[in-house]
Order: structure tokens, then C-alpha cells, then sequence
């Protein structure tokens, strides 16, 4: 395992404050890289995991059936996340939003 040593050193005086050494290993993308828990006997959602191809196409569907459509749900989408592109939307989030758009629906036709 390759090794640094880090040294901390004040701005002002050069004084050395604190050093390190550093061993890292190269990040395989088939192993998680932070431990998974479980909530209802399926794994949970990171913050870090980004919303899904399904979820986002679920997510224009059910736009499209309150008629916001194209570039407008795109654009309702950033504004109601509060991001500057859908990329950035967390599995979670857009979990979330899904369980609220049905229940909306739902709502809407009973």
C-alpha cells in the first residue's frame, strides 16, 4: 500500500504543526465504498446516490400528467430541487417527490 507523509505548517511562522503519514488504496467501483444499512429489509439511500434513469422518466410522467411538459418540468424539476441540473438530484429526494406527486394525483381524481 503506497504511503505520504503530510506536513501541516503555519501560514505565518513555517511552524510545523502537525504531520501525517498517509497510506491509501486504489477504489474498486464494484465495492461500496461506505457500509449500507437496512430499513425495511432494503438496503438505504445515501445522500451521495443520484436519482435514477427510471425515477427521473417516472418523474416526467407524472408532470406531464398535471400538463407541465418538455423544457417546463425540466425547468419546475431544478426550481423544486434547487439545482442547476437534474444530474444533482439525489435518489432520495426524488423518492420523496415521486410519493408526493402520486398522492397528489391521487387526490386529485377520488
Amino acid at each position: 500500500m503506497p504511503s505520504e507523509k503530510w506536513t501541516i505548517k503555519s501560514p505565518l511562522s513555517g511552524e510545523v504543526i502537525a504531520e501525517f503519514i498517509v497510506e491509501a488504496s486504489p477504489v474498486s467501483d464494484t465495492q461500496p465504498t461506505t457500509p449500507t444499512a437496512k430499513e425495511n429489509g432494503r438496503p438505504a439511500s445515501t445522500t451521495a446516490e443520484k436519482m435514477t434513469e427510471p425515477q427521473r422518466r417516472y418523474l416526467f410522467r407524472l408532470l406531464a400528467a398535471q400538463k407541465v411538459t418538455g423544457p417546463a418540468a425540466e425547468k419546475h424539476l431544478k426550481e423544486y430541487f434547487q439545482v442547476r441540473a437534474l444530474g444533482e438530484i439525489t435518489k432520495a429526494a426524488a423518492s420523496a417527490y415521486i410519493e408526493s406527486l402520486k398522492k397528489d394525483h391521487e387526490d386529485a381524481t377520488a
